[in-house]
């Protein structure tokens, strides 16, 4: 029965994670293609422009340009609302599940190190126990480092936008572009329950918290 309900347990941890690295994956995804929403599709010579003194908007000065942007910007917009959707679903799915997992995880790391104190250091026993300790640790830190990499990843899709070659078209197609950066001001930042972060933060008051339980149960 432990078998099984271990194996359980790391498989949701895997699967869970990994839905985590494939929103960071197309979050990178996401920002070069908003790096490179206004490139031309043909290399344009601009040395004619700059002789004259006179600026020409690419948009203004072929029509395909302009639904090739119009169909980059699409496609980015349906790839973000993807992304969100994707977050979304798995904070829902597992959130009540990690909830408990890491609230059982903290009571668990402190009754390992309150085991562990009373362990002869040259045992097979205190080993053990320091492994355990550690993959516990392990599997606490995965789900909150790759939710501070998603964040991070979000965070810099404004960015990203700034980045293209905004002035090269005309303002009608900047209206957009800042109605997405508004958009995507908010980082996507993945939750437990909907209210406690999934942050490296949320890690170390973890481990504190643990701590504490320990420092309280040691002095009675």
């Amino acid at each position: 029965m432990v078998h099984w309900v271990s194996l359980s347990t790391v498989a949701m941890d895997c699967i869970a994670v990994g839905f985590y690295m494939q929103a960071q994956l197309q979050l990178q995804m996401l920002k070069y293609n908003f790096m490179h929403l206004a490139d031309p599709e043909d290399e344009i010579n601009d040395e004619d422009n700059d002789t004259f003194g006179v600026k020409i908007y690419r948009d203004l000065e072929s029509t395909r340009f302009e639904n090739l942007f119009r169909r980059r910007l699409i496609m980015c917009i349906k790839r973000q609302q993807l992304i969100v959707w994707l977050v979304d679903e798995v904070e829902s799915i597992f959130g009540s599940s990690m909830v408990l997992q890491f609230l059982v995880m903290a009571w668990i790391i402190c009754m390992t190190v309150y085991k562990i104190i009373g362990l002869n250091v040259m045992s097979a026993e205190f080993v053990t126990m320091i492994v355990y300790l550690g993959c516990v640790l392990l599997q606490l830190l995965l789900f909150c480092y790759y939710g501070t990499q998603l964040k991070y990843e979000s965070e810099y899709v404004n960015q990203s936008i700034y980045e293209c070659d905004w002035p090269a078209v005309s303002p009608r197609l900047r209206r957009p572009l800042l109605i997405m950066m508004e958009r995507c001001y908010r980082p996507i930042a993945p939750c437990i329950a909907y209210v406690v972060p999934m942050s490296l933060d949320t890690f170390i008051s973890i481990v504190k918290s643990a701590y504490s339980l320990y420092t309280f149960l040691d002095q009675s």
